[in-house]
């Protein structure tokens, strides 16, 4: 049935008075009829699927016959295409006769339209999905319901969007479209889902892109469940048996996992169905795995045995040891996706949940992380597991000091949940796309011709390089060039500037108006601006002791951030000044640690990494690091929910240009995830790759990153969805990366060795992102014998 006939089939009964107006139901039929009406208009027949699970969800609040044609409605599409077509012709002739039979007694001359009969049902054959027993849902076990807007004369998606604090994407994906359709008065659109006993919020409640959902094809649902996203994990669950003379036994279980191979499960023997877990329950087995052999101890015969692993194994070592092992790892082979069936979204364990239907097995899948929380069988009889559920989780806690200790096994007891890691966040666990090995082609050539000449101005944006020469006092300037010559030409004349004072190798960061450049002179501990009209130095702090690179610029030019050593020379402390030198403070000095400035986020809060090393010599505790925002006017810092881990420092997460997302490489197994993050540390798109220092395009439009492998350091770009990802360079070593102000070239600094006893030396390629066409920058004339390093381009705003 296409959407105009259901809107039909709506009006139809609702004159009929299949429902009363005072009906309680009587809200739900008439969004339901709005929505009809609304997918009607939008007749986008390459949605349908989507459109198809909306009305069946918006069916199920009408009574009984409604009911019965949304299964018929389902039925109907398992039948053979032939008789399919067939149905349709019956239909289509079917309207024709009743069409001709209005015009002869509706219209005058005709019966009455009081005294027309109601109109038959819909009558289709086929076979129905399988009826699962009606089970009781869990206790914490809540429906989320659709929350909608009704359109109003003016309304844009955009103006909706922004009233309701979404993305035009996300609300454009909400509602199944790719683009956005014509909106007319009267429209119903999804906005997000709710749980029933909440006011109606602004913001409403928004699965994250990323997150499983109504929309979510049947291979997307299966891959997350058979790869869920954890770490390490700790739960307590039940599975339930139904016995042939009707009876019911339980078995209580509690683990702790890695996805590494190790793991620990302790668990009951059979007990009554009616037993209820307290602390004195005593175990009955305990299995535990190093990831090399399995130790299974038996508390009835106090047995203790051994069993050594296979090299590998699918999922973990534990997978088939447990009933709820089972259902943490799914069983292969696993049924055809075809017969998947989302049915609801709903809260479980305080968590996001889709409830999906599977052959004859109903699932409750963590709607972020893919863990099958609950599961419900629908057994032919005899002794079968009937339910298996999660009690409690904890995602990603640490893991206790001995737990896969073997020695400890027979004095061991049920254990207390890690409440103090249950507020981690998932961590994602993916495994890393392959690094392909890339032709290896000779690549054309730009010739930089350095030349004096400081009284030309280069038109447009400019290109700076360091130039350092080969052999001793190894002098070091910067040659300018225009940037667009270097997409074009294969000659492009550069520009030498005077001699760098005190010789230092830095880079120049502009400021976004071009107007001005910074560069930290740690040679002689200073801060130095750079005029690129006058081609003039000048000194703006004489004591500036920076304990790296860079200067970040904030988006309104007023305040430039650095990291600077502490007073008391142990770590360095996150610091703000003004673009002229004054007001020079740092913000969080009681923090203390390590502090690194990565960049800023909207509405004047800078992004910085803490870690903490004792200093050599003295006893203290040593922290990973974490990620923090800082409000530079109120003082006020956030630390964001990541796990800490040196891989965040070897990352450096990075703020969009617009300060509202950041990529940042998050620790799992067996690899680590790129992933994209709001400004508070919502994930908001897994990238499904394992890749480190993300460099977002000028536009925000495109993401570079780097992946390391057996095959080398591979340079990667990708949208920030994770679409059209393509490997666009082979470097020997993790590159430095500086995108192009156009947002179509990156340019990458590689190291070269020609062999083991060569000191090498730094070469820079200008890479296409449309073409994947690389160039290789060259000197020529008065630049023969010097290396180029340490690009900066200084982007010219668009007049």
């Amino acid at each position: 049935m296409d959407e105009r006939k259901l809107s039909d089939e709506f009006n139809r009964r609702w004159k009929d008075g299949a429902v009363s107006p005072d009906d309680k139901t009587s809200d739900a039929v008439q969004e339901a009829l709005q929505t009809a009406r609304m997918l009607a208009q939008a007749n986008f027949s390459g949605e349908s699927r989507k459109r198809e699970e909306i009305r069946r969800r918006l069916l199920a609040q009408i009574p009984e016959e409604s009911q019965t044609l949304a299964r018929k409605e389902v039925a109907s599409n398992a039948l053979p295409l032939s008789l399919r077509y067939a149905v349709y012709l019956a239909v289509g002739l079917a309207f024709i006769l009743g069409l001709t039979w209005v015009i002869r007694n509706v219209l005058p001359g005709g019966a009455p339209l009081s005294q027309l009969p109601a109109a038959a049902p819909l009558e289709v054959t086929g076979t129905p999905l399988p009826t699962l027993t009606p089970f009781p849902p869990p206790e914490n076990y809540t429906p989320l319901a659709a929350q909608t807007y009704t359109i109003q004369p003016g309304d844009t998606w955009e103006s909706i969007a922004a009233r309701y604090k979404l993305s035009l994407d996300e609300l454009l994906r909400l509602n199944g479209l790719n683009a956005v359709i014509e909106l007319q008065p009267g429209m119903v659109i999804l906005l997000g889902y709710v749980a029933p006993d909440l006011v109606t919020p602004t913001p409403p409640v928004l699965l994250p892109p990323g997150y499983l959902n109504l929309q979510s094809l049947p291979g997307e649902i299966i891959q997350r469940m058979t790869y869920p996203y954890w770490d390490t994990l700790w739960l307590e669950g039940e599975a339930r048996y139904r016995l042939a003379d009707g009876s019911t036994q339980k078995m209580i279980v509690q683990a702790w996992l890695a996805r590494d191979g190790r793991g620990h499960i302790l668990s009951t023997g059979r007990l009554p169905g009616e037993t209820e877990f307290n602390a004195y329950t005593l175990p009955g087995l305990a299995w535990v795995s190093d990831g090399q052999s399995i130790t299974t101890f038996d508390y009835t015969s106090q047995t203790l045995t051994s069993t050594s692993l296979p090299g590998f194994w699918a999922y973990h070592p534990l997978e088939s040891t447990d009933p709820l092992m089972g259902m943490i790892f799914p069983a292969q082979p696993l049924p055809p996706g075809e017969s998947l069936l989302p049915r609801e979204l709903a809260v479980f364990l305080d968590r996001p949940v889709l409830v999906a239907d599977w052959e004859t097995t109903r699932y409750w899948i963590d709607a972020e992380t893919g863990l099958v929380l609950r599961r419900q069988a629908d057994p032919a009889g005899g002794d079968e597991i009937f339910e298996v559920e999660l009690r409690q989780v904890v995602f990603n806690p640490t893991l206790p000091p001995g737990v896969f200790d073997t020695t400890e096994l027979s004095g061991q007891t049920f254990n207390t949940p890690p409440i103090l890691a249950a507020n981690l966040p998932p961590t994602p666990t993916s495994t890393p796309l392959p690094i392909p090995v890339l032709p290896v082609e000779s690549p054309a050539h730009v010739s930089l011709v350095p030349q004096d000449g400081l009284q030309q101005v280069v038109e447009g944006d400019e290109l700076y390089l360091l130039m350092t020469g080969a052999s001793a006092p190894f002098e070091r300037r910067f040659v300018r060039l225009q940037a667009s010559c270097l997409y074009s030409e294969a000659t492009c004349p550069a520009y030498w500037m005077p001699t760098l004072p005190s010789q230092v190798q830095a880079t120049l960061y502009w400021s976004s108006d071009g107007q001005q450049a910074l560069l930290m002179d740690t040679n002689s501990g200073k801060l130095v601006a750079f005029d690129p009209q006058s081609i003039a130095w000048r000194t703006l702090l004489p004591d500036f002791y920076a304990s790296k690179e860079p200067v970040i610029w904030s988006p309104d030019q007023a305040w430039v951030a650095f990291s600077l050593q502490a007073p008391d020379g142990n770590g360095s402390l996150a610091s703000i000044a003004r673009p002229d030198g004054t007001e020079l403070k740092s913000i969080v000095p009681d923090l203390g640690g390590q502090q690194e400035v990565l960049g800023w986020l909207a509405n004047n809060r800078l992004l910085f990494l803490r870690s903490y090393r004792p200093p050599k010599g003295q006893v203290g505790i040593t922290e990973t690091p974490s990620l923090y925002s800082i409000d530079i006017e109120t003082g006020e810092y956030t630390l964001l929910p990541f796990q800490a881990d040196w891989l965040l420092a070897k990352s450096y997460p990075a703020p969009s240009p617009d300060g509202t997302r950041i990529a940042l490489t998050q620790p799992g197994s067996p690899g680590a995830e790129l992933v994209i993050a709001d400004s508070e540390g919502q994930i908001l798109q897994r990238l499904g790759v394992d890749g480190g220092s993300p460099l977002w395009s000028p536009d925000g439009q495109w993401l570079a990153f780097v992946v390391s492998g057996g095959t080398g350091t591979v340079v990667y770009v990708a949208r920030p969805d994770g679409s059209e990802m393509k490997s666009v360079f082979q470097a020997s070593i993790y590159p430095p990366m500086l995108w192009a102000p156009d947002s179509l070239h990156l340019l990458v600094e590689d190291y070269v060795q020609n062999s083991p006893d060569d000191p090498g030396y730094r070469e820079i390629s200008l890479i296409s992102i449309p073409d994947g066409a690389a160039r290789l920058l060259t000197i020529q004339g008065s630049g023969a014998g010097y290396e180029m390093t340490n690009p900066s381009f200084r982007a010219l705003p668009i007049q």
